[in-house]
């Protein structure tokens, strides 16, 4: 990264000091304008977006159909980095309060906190983080994962790439077409 790219990042990243989501935000301002800065697996954030905006019009019942399940049964994302459930369904019913007036289930700034109805599901997903796990929230759910992560550490599962080499992003930065995406579904995310 030459001088004046080092210069203009660290301006970006001061500037977006003290605003809402500043890591998130710096992050997608840099992937987003692969022609200003050179970062690896960047893409043209423009035409991102023009695409997108295209393929709901033409597709608004695939794509409404997408964004209801990301609230119950999140497939994989433009992201593969973690697993993440926004609002609505937050690990399905049990964020309802139960016969006993109990709350089931937790949310922290509208995303879920996993627990331990959550262990099925999360050790299967293909991405490479659970968020969000607190130890002061259903601490077993932690302690489950780690032991599972400390099993895998002496039989690793084979890994399948598949899902990561099929997130629009990754397509686009090896060239195909937004018209040949595998899945431009996965180019929705509404929390």
């Amino acid at each position: 990264m030459s001088s004046f790219q080092t210069n203009t990042v660290s301006k970006l990243l001061h500037f977006l000091n003290g605003t809402y989501i500043p890591d998130e935000t710096f992050w997608t301002t840099l992937t987003g304008n692969f022609h200003r800065y050179s970062v690896p697996g960047g893409t043209n954030a423009e035409e991102w977006l023009e695409f997108r905006d295209l393929y709901k019009a033409n597709h608004s019942k695939e794509v409404e159909q997408y964004i209801d399940a990301l609230y119950t049964n999140v497939p994989m994302n433009y992201y593969l980095a973690r697993h993440q459930i926004w609002y609505k369904n937050c690990g399905g019913p049990r964020l309802f309060i139960d016969g006993d007036g109990q709350l089931l289930g937790q949310l922290v700034s509208g995303s879920c906190v996993f627990g331990v109805d959550d262990l099925a599901n999360l050790l299967r997903r293909p991405h490479l983080i659970a968020h969000k796990m607190y130890l002061d929230f259903q601490p077993a759910a932690f302690f489950c994962v780690l032991k599972e992560i400390r099993a895998r550490e002496n039989l690793p599962l084979r890994l399948n790439l598949t899902a990561y080499a099929e997130i629009p992003q990754v397509e686009l930065s090896a060239g195909v077409p937004y018209e040949q995406l595998k899945h431009p579904t996965w180019m929705f995310f509404y929390p």
